[in-house]
């Protein structure tokens, strides 16, 4: 007994070691200090964790398995836990929740049962599956059929997941396909665990037996082999995701034995707590992470790690404590544990409150360069005034580049002046249901159900060689896939739409705590501009098939226009149109001009809505910058052609 508990000592410290690691991927550990260490974490060392679980689950399972009902309780068990952590989610996270399960029936059944009804939620109905179907094979003595089924299984979850590329286009995808519709991805399901939970088992029974020197020499080798498959999949595209290496089969089981011939030794209390705490960590992170993300928010990676480990921490031990059945020998000791994993939680989550404004000015101060050298870019600024009052329009542009920035100081200097910044709408907040409600289709609903089939083989395509899953992609409206897939193939990184002007001139707001004012109430904005676009979804999604031959050259040129004020060539500019030959020119115009025709009506009643906003603030005894986007400013669906026919005063500031 006293030898089983020693290695099983090991064993249960490496299980909450893997929870954190399974924290530190989710939470981006490293990503504010270092975007390739963070990758080394978290798609490579923290690849071990999950396969570590299964393999634990395994090896306990055969242990235990002679145990009357072992099984049956087991699943009952880790049921009811997945139920209660769903029931809490539901409760605290629900807008997540809600867009996580937006599909029709068939569609939450699938995720509530197989996916999670949060994303890490997957391993328990995996674990259910796997401990059932292995236990099944174990009592017939189907040792070689469960090694050759979990064989074909986790091969099937490579192609499907890091190893995605190689059957790409071949009558193999079919497999991954089916597959997927049923299960989701490769990750979840049976392809993941049963290999693994198998490899748990077959230790177990002694039918992987090393030696202590092979051991070691299996553990460096392995290890070298595995970073080596980390590095080589991750630079090369053949991979969908990271979850499944082929050498975890090979060094998570070493690992395992490894721990098993440990001579560690601790508390038989505090070792059971901790295999106790392991699951509760897991289970619980997630709800943590995305209630502080909700609630309070984190730029800060590393500082939203230690939150997430602390708060969950403190829950699973209050959790284990009281389950753990063995006596207590120093209550005092585990009060004193629990109250500093309370003041610490309390002292992050005061920290992370307290510093997030100053932070967040702080980000968006060092990206653009705002204690830099001004340059000499104006754009298209213009100061509107009358006989009493004047304010400034500043014509936006939806993509800018780092070395732009700080603009020239005639731009700080209208800004200076003006005592708020009004822009047109706040920015999506994929948090605010009512907002997703308009964006996206109801429960039962989906774009197939709105557009043309031809539009849907279009769409799937397009999806499919930006590398973006149809499905995550089918419950949102036209207007907003085709803003979704432009990005993504133009700017995966976001890069030229962070630089945005509005985005800067955000930031110098938030930097200067200067009151941020907006024209027109989201909800209203998105409702109209919505159900404008949803007349024309069709054309929308049409359009996306063009995205792939856009230039970037013609971009930069688009950008270039902005710099020098020239919005009379800025809004005649296509980038999209000028980057295509002659066979497709015509096509795209008809696309665009069908939908132009419909948005007409919107960008005229906007227009009116943006005229009498400003005629409002005209009338006040204080200045205001606004900024509005480059439709909306200059044109004949621009504002500044009604203010000069109504009589006011329009300047265009210049160096």
């Amino acid at each position: 007994m006293e030898e089983n508990q020693k290695r099983y000592d090991s064993i249960n410290i490496m299980r909450v070691i893997c929870a954190f690691l399974v924290i530190s991927l989710h939470t981006s550990f490293f990503a504010s200090v270092d975007l390739g260490l963070n990758n080394i974490v978290a798609k490579g060392i923290s690849r071990i964790a999950v396969p570590f679980f299964f393999i634990s689950t395994g090896y306990f399972m055969v242990k235990n398995i002679t145990k009357n009902g072992y099984v049956k309780g087991f699943v009952k068990r880790i049921g009811l836990i997945y139920l209660l952590i769903s029931l809490i989610d539901i409760i605290l996270i629900m807008p997540y929740v809600s867009m996580r399960l937006s599909g029709d029936f068939a569609y939450k059944i699938k995720y509530i049962f197989i996916g999670g009804i949060i994303e890490s939620l997957w391993y328990i109905p995996a674990i259910i599956f796997a401990v059932v179907l292995v236990s099944i094979f174990l009592k017939k003595n189907w040792i070689k059929p469960l090694i050759v089924v979990s064989i074909l299984l986790y091969i099937i979850g490579l192609l499907g997941d890091s190893y995605f590329g190689l059957i790409k286009n071949t009558p193999l995808e079919v497999v991954i396909n089916f597959y997927n519709n049923i299960f989701i991805n490769t990750r979840n399901g049976i392809t993941f665990s049963i290999p693994f939970v198998t490899l748990g088992a077959l230790i177990a029974k002694g039918n992987i037996k090393l030696s202590k020197n092979i051991i070691n020499i299996c553990l460096i080798v392995f290890s070298i082999i595995f970073a080596l498959e980390a590095y080589f999949l991750n630079l090369s595209s053949i991979s969908l995701d990271t979850n499944m290496y082929m050498t975890l089969l090979l060094l998570v089981p070493v690992i395992f034995i490894w721990l098993l011939n440990m001579n560690i030794e601790i508390n038989e209390r505090t070792s059971n707590i901790l295999r106790e705490m392991s699951l509760w960590i897991y289970c619980v992170h997630e709800t943590i992470m995305l209630i502080v993300m909700m609630y309070m928010g984190s730029k800060n990676t590393i500082l939203m790690f230690l939150e997430v480990s602390l708060i969950s921490t403190l829950i699973a031990y209050l959790i284990a404590r009281r389950k753990v059945k063995v006596p207590v020998n120093n209550i005092k000791r585990e009060r004193r544990i629990t109250t500093v994993l309370l003041i610490l939680s309390l002292v992050f989550l005061f920290t992370n409150n307290a510093n997030k404004n100053s932070q967040a000015a702080n980000n968006q101060a060092d990206l653009y360069n705002s204690n830099g050298e001004p340059t000499d870019i104006i754009g298209p600024l213009y100061k509107v005034s009358d006989d009493n009052s004047s304010i400034y329009i500043y014509q936006s542009f939806g993509f800018g580049t780092k070395d732009m920035y700080p603009l020239n100081p005639e731009v700080k200097e209208a800004f200076d002046n003006s005592e708020a910044i009004v822009l047109e709408t706040e920015g999506i907040n994929m948090q605010d249901k009512n907002i997703m409600d308009i964006l996206t289709y109801g429960s039962d609903d989906s774009i197939e159900n709105h557009v043309s089939k031809e539009a849907i083989e279009i769409l799937k395509e397009v999806a499919k060689d930006a590398g973006v899953e149809f499905k995550n992609l089918e419950k949102y409206k036209a207007y907003i896939i085709s803003l979704v897939l432009q990005q993504y193939i133009i700017d995966k990184d976001a890069m030229l739409f962070k630089y945005s002007p509005q985005g800067y001139l955000s930031s110098l707001a938030l930097e200067e705590k200067k009151e941020t004012i907006y024209m027109v109430e989201p909800i209203e904005y998105f409702k109209n501009s919505l159900e404008a676009s949803e007349k024309v979804g069709d054309e929308f999604i049409k359009l996306t098939k063009y995205y792939k031959y856009i230039n970037k050259e013609n971009i930069t040129k688009s950008i270039e226009l902005w710099k020098s004020a020239d919005v009379e060539n800025l809004n005649k500019y296509d980038y999209v149109y000028e980057s295509l030959d002659n066979s497709n020119k015509e096509e795209y115009k008809k696309l665009a001009d069908i939908i132009n025709d419909v948005y007409s009506d919107f960008l005229n009643k906007q227009k009116d809505i943006y005229v009498g906003k400003a005629k409002e603030y005209m009338k006040e005894d204080k200045e205001y910058f606004i900024v509005l986007s480059d439709i909306s400013v200059t044109g004949e669906q621009g504002i500044l052609e009604t203010l000069t026919k109504e009589g006011y005063k329009v300047e265009k500031i210049s160096k």
